[in-house]
């Protein structure tokens, strides 16, 4: 059956490129059917008024050509077909055997004419994938395959840019099929002068090559992306420093950080380092068969991911400690129903979940009641886990969680002053929902109130922004009461019963006093001081404070750009004393608004020349 699927399509598609008349029934059907597909997927502009086409290559003078990459991970489409997902940083697409699936992605050339596009595809086994390239000179969408896996297409001198200097491809599975798009690359020659240029390689611990690693040069503020092969070309205009700013959006760290690079023609061998750690594992049937489609969740952090068309799933860029991996699917169930693993400086490999295809599930129900009145208990917060699921009581006391297939469970209320019997409930769900589970609930006494203010400890001046938590302990371990975050004014406040609560204050790169404050009939009021982990330096505070406020306008590609730029360190403190002179002004960002604490770390930063870290 999937068989006539992908010859009907292929029919469609040699249609969309040949326009033949046909008179029969049947290429009538084949002509509606072209017809629905390219109205599901843009159509390139027609190019009015070109000049004559040059009969032979015209390149500009040049003394160095050199090849740039764009390169787009799965997620990287403008446009796909509804039941598309995500799953990592790849693009599940589904088509069903009545409907056209697709992902569109636009390449931004500059006008230079591209030469190949790659397209790393993972393809369910049987299935097949077209790509489709938007062919100006046809004014139609050119089909290239089917393939069953990865592939580089060859453009040739096919006009394949719009008049606006865009090159369009889209990823179309054969009707029935499934395919995970993880990345694309298209290359074109860059015909303008470079005199001078840096390039180098990116690679990963493992030293495979890492593509998608954008390098920054200041000055000139050339920036280009490492290809598939992990390769960037920078090309000048000038010889001279410069300063070299890569990122990452991937979650790659990337060594070294802002190298030094004195050049006086083509300087090669500035190499690039990127680690991260990534937790993977792949979800399969009882059969073997691959399944997609499955949550997955890392705790702590609530990572999510889903199994693409090959069943596999990539928590990526992962904190090193313990953690818990967890499978959720509704109609089956999972053996194990979790992994329990310890993240270190390397990759994770799962064991394969096993998953029940189409079990039955059920429902785990039960009640809070007040333990003084007899009354339903609403609004009580309830966890299920494995699964991290939660639930909050009705208004008559009573929750539900469903889709819950076979195994042991526990059910623990959660975020309430209130206290409980039990303090948790151990469920086992066997072939029937489960009910009766039911919790008693004591409200607390007569509260005080517990409240401080979050300070710097060097400055004395509030900390705004910090998340500041409650928790108190309870058989053995710290349960979380409440949380707030502070104001401008640092302070923070809750009312709370008599007992001992801990005070734990969290933002990023400060530390702070976690101290025990037992409540005992009365208020209490305190100060909790906290400091960054080091002095101020563009990574400890500047360059959060820049990402946050600055950037958005102080880039060349921003909707109304302001200058100076302000997307690297070296940019910063290029324009370091006006950027601070116009921080103490409280000019930017330009609604104002700039805790007195945040001007005393730009004048501690300039003053100490602007350290890096």
């Amino acid at each position: 059956m999937r068989e006539a699927h992908t010859a009907c399509l292929a029919c469609c598609i040699l249609g969309l490129l040949l326009l033949s008349a046909c008179s029969s029934a049947e290429s009538r059907l084949k002509q509606a059917e072209q017809s629905a597909a390219r109205q599901q997927l843009p159509q390139p502009a027609p190019a009015d008024g070109l000049p004559p086409l040059p009969r032979e290559r015209v390149d500009a003078p040049r003394q160095s050509s050199y090849v740039v990459s764009a390169y787009y991970d799965g997620l990287g489409a403008f446009s796909s077909s509804a039941g598309s997902f995500i799953a990592g940083n790849s693009l599940v697409i589904p088509a069903s055997p009545d409907s056209l699936g697709y992902a569109v992605y636009a390449f931004n050339t500059n006008g230079f004419n591209p030469s190949k596009l790659e397209v790393a595809l993972r393809v369910s086994s049987n299935d097949r994938c077209w790509v489709a390239i938007g062919d100006y000179g046809l004014k139609a969408w050119r089909f290239y395959g089917p393939y069953s896996s990865s592939t580089v297409i060859n453009l040739g001198a096919n006009r394949f840019l719009s008049d606006g200097g865009q090159f369009f491809a889209a990823v179309v599975p054969t009707p029935g099929a499934e395919v995970s798009c993880d990345y694309l690359v298209l290359s074109y020659e860059n015909a303008l002068q470079a005199p001078f240029s840096i390039s180098g390689t990116v690679t990963d611990e493992h030293g495979d090559p890492v593509g998608g690693v954008r390098v920054l040069s200041d000055p000139e503020f050339v920036e280009v992306s490492s290809d598939a092969a992990g390769k960037y070309y920078l090309p000048l205009s000038s010889a001279g420093t410069f300063f070299l700013s890569p990122s990452s959006t991937a979650g790659y760290n990337l060594s070294p950080l802002s190298p030094t690079v004195e050049v006086d023609g083509h300087e090669s061998g500035v190499n690039f380092s990127a680690s991260r750690v990534d937790v993977r594992g792949r979800i399969v049937t009882s059969s073997g068969d691959s399944l997609s489609g499955v949550t997955l969740t890392l705790q702590p952090g609530g990572l999510l991911a889903m199994s693409g068309a090959d069943g596999v799933f990539e928590f990526q860029a992962v904190a090193a400690g313990a953690s818990t991996v967890e499978a959720q699917l509704a109609g089956y169930t999972f053996e194990p129903l979790g992994f329990n693993i310890v993240v270190g400086s390397s990759d994770f490999e799962l064991d394969d979940f096993i998953a029940t295809g189409g079990a039955p599930t059920f429902a785990v129900r039960g009640r809070v009641i007040n333990a003084l009145n007899g009354n339903g208990a609403a609004g009580i917060t309830l966890l299920l886990n494995p699964g991290n699921r939660q639930a909050v009581t009705a208004a008559d006391g009573n929750y539900a969680f469903f889709g819950i297939g076979n195994g042991s469970y526990s059910i623990e209320p959660r975020f309430s002053l209130n206290t409980f019997s039990p303090e948790s409930r151990t469920v086992v769900v066997s072939d029937a929902s489960s009910v009766g589970n039911d919790f008693f609930s004591t409200p607390p006494p007569v509260t005080y109130q517990l409240s401080g203010d979050l300070i710097d400890g060097n400055y004395a001046l509030p900390i705004a922004g910090a998340v500041v938590r409650i928790a108190r302990q309870q058989s053995g371990k710290l349960l979380d009461v409440a949380e707030m975050v502070t104001g401008a004014d640092g302070r923070f406040s809750f009312n709370v019963p008599n007992g001992t609560y801990y005070i734990l204050p969290e933002k990023s790169y400060y530390k702070f006093q976690s101290p025990a404050w037992k409540i005992e009939n009365d208020d209490y009021d305190y100060i909790v001081a906290g400091t960054l982990y080091n002095d101020v330096t563009w990574q400890s505070f500047i360059e959060g404070y820049v990402y946050n406020n600055c950037i958005q306008c102080h880039r060349p590609d921003a909707s109304v750009p302001a200058t100076p730029y302000l997307r690297t360190y070296q940019e910063v403190i290029t324009s370091g004393t006006l950027c601070n002179t116009t921080v103490q002004a409280d000019a930017m960002p330009p609604q104002g608004g700039n805790p007195e604490l945040f001007q005393r770390y730009w004048t501690e930063w300039t003053n100490n020349n602007y350290p890096l870290k």
